[in-house]
Parts: C-alpha cells; sequence; structure tokens
C-alpha cells in the first residue's frame, strides 16, 4: 500500500477530515500520525476502595451472631475490593474490580482471593432532587476461584444500586437494592437459586460535612425452582454513621440488630465498612 493510501486509510479510521488526510500526506509530523493508544489514554482515571468488616457481637461474646442470636465462631472478616475505573462517558465508568476477603480469627485459613468481576458504574437517571444510579458487573468466567469452578457457575449478572431523592440539603432518602442472577455450566443442586435479592430503604441525615448518619432496613429474598419468590428471615434494621476523614478515606461504624430476636441490642453486632480512593 502506497503511502497517501495508507494516510487516507489510517486517516479514515481515526477520524480526520480529508483536508486533514490531504495535509498529513505533505507533512509527516502532523498529529494524524501520533500513537492513538497512548498510555495517557489506557490507564485508569480512578483507583478506590471499599471493605465490609463483619465484627463481633454487641454483647461481647468476641463473634458475630446470626439472625437467631447463636454465635458464629471464627468469622470475623473482612470482604475487600480494590476498584479499577475507566471513564467512558461523563456518568459511566467501566470498571474491574479484583477482590479478597481476611477471616480475622480462623484457625485455618485467613486470606482468600475472591472472584473479580468487570462491568460499568454510574448515573443511570437524574432528575432534579432524584438519582438512580450504582453498578453492573458479573465475575470473570476465566478468573474464577477454585470453589467457583467446582460448582459451576459461570455468569452472576447484577450489582448494586440506589434511588435517592434530595428532601432538604441535610436529609436524603430512597433505597439500597442489590440483584444477581446465576447461570451455570452443567446441572446441579446450585442450580435451582437462580436470583438472590435485597431492598433496603433508608434515611441520611449530615449534619454537616464531615459527619452524618443513617437508618435502614434490609430485607433480603430468592427465587428458586421449586418454590419461587422467598423472603428470608434474617431482616436487619441498621443505625450506621459516616465519618469523613478525607476525601481519601471514609469510616462507617454501624450497629445491626435482627428481626428474629426483636431488635434487641445486646444480641445484635457491630460492623464497619471503610471506602476512599488511591486516585
Amino acid at each position: 500500500m502506497g503511502m497517501c493510501a495508507l494516510l487516507f486509510f489510517y486517516g479514515q479510521m481515526n477520524g480526520f477530515s480529508q483536508e486533514e488526510i490531504s495535509t498529513a500526506g505533505t507533512n509527516f509530523t502532523y498529529k494524524s500520525l501520533a500513537v492513538p493508544l497512548s498510555i495517557e489514554k489506557i490507564k485508569p482515571d480512578r483507583i478506590s476502595y471499599f471493605s465490609i468488616y463483619a465484627g463481633p457481637a454487641l454483647n461481647g461474646s468476641g463473634d458475630p451472631l446470626d439472625e437467631n442470636g447463636v454465635i458464629e465462631e471464627e468469622s470475623i472478616s473482612t470482604w475487600n475490593q480494590v476498584s479499577t475505573q475507566w471513564q467512558v462517558t461523563k456518568n459511566l465508568r467501566f470498571v474491574l474490580n479484583p477482590r479478597f476477603s481476611v477471616n480475622h480469627n480462623s484457625t485455618e485459613k485467613r486470606f482468600e482471593w475472591e472472584n473479580p468481576v468487570l462491568g460499568l458504574a454510574g448515573t443511570w437517571y437524574k432528575y432534579k432532587k432524584f438519582t438512580f444510579g450504582g453498578g453492573l458487573n458479573t465475575i470473570v468466567p476465566f478468573a474464577r476461584k477454585v470453589s467457583t469452578r467446582e460448582d459451576g457457575l459461570v455468569f452472576n449478572p447484577g450489582g448494586f444500586n440506589s434511588v435517592s431523592y434530595q428532601l432538604t440539603p441535610k436529609i436524603s432518602f430512597g433505597s439500597w437494592i442489590w440483584g444477581r442472577a446465576q447461570f451455570y455450566e452443567r446441572s446441579t443442586e446450585l442450580e435451582d437459586e437462580r436470583l438472590s435479592f435485597f431492598y433496603a430503604p433508608i434515611v441520611n441525615y449530615d449534619f454537616n460535612d464531615t459527619f452524618g448518619t443513617s437508618v435502614f432496613y434490609q430485607v433480603n429474598g430468592e427465587t428458586n425452582n421449586e418454590y419461587g419468590v422467598r423472603w428470608d428471615e434474617d431482616e436487619t434494621a441498621n443505625l450506621l454513621f459516616t465519618i469523613n476523614v478525607s476525601k481519601y478515606l471514609t469510616l462507617q461504624p454501624m450497629v445491626t440488630v435482627f428481626r428474629e430476636t426483636n431488635y434487641k441490642v445486646d444480641q445484635g453486632n457491630f460492623n464497619m465498612w471503610l471506602s476512599g480512593r488511591f486516585l
């Protein structure tokens, strides 16, 4: 292919006009000859993190309690996610999220890589004081951990989203919504569990830019080939405090109590979320 033909093809592929392509044919320093895929264009524009600490019971027993008030031994843990993000549009990013968990008081396996996920995150709809946004993703089939491969799970599309209405500068309310479908490569008992989901109505109050509090109620459910939709018994009421230490670190300690134990504080747990940004 001749130089002029090559420049024309290259210019058309990169969206340049006929005039720009013609100019490039007589001036080889023209911008159309720049490498289109530079490091600046492919590097992520944001790297953030999010951790969920499942802590001890509020009664000082040293281990968390389940919804029935039964001790879950060796189950104090932290689930962690690092979110690497590339901006696609003003309100949309492509995300790749490596994940891992740490069991703090286990006598056996303490550290475990979890399934990484990839997908999109952003604002799906916004009108005045109303906002709907979040993330949609799935596990990466070729990067599944051993137990997931053994279960035969290939894809689990879904994600965490929220609807929110800003009532006043300090008060907002809405709901968190999470759902995830499971698709298996072969028939197993787990294949019956088609969809897991929860919703959590929430009210937020911001005292100032540094400190705020939230109250939310979480209801969990799932669908099954045998019985259809089923609501779980582990409904929780939660009091969450938000402390913005800096733009790179936010702490959110939380008290969780269960419906099955009549919301008794001494049969609830202490948990904490930690989030922030590296970039």
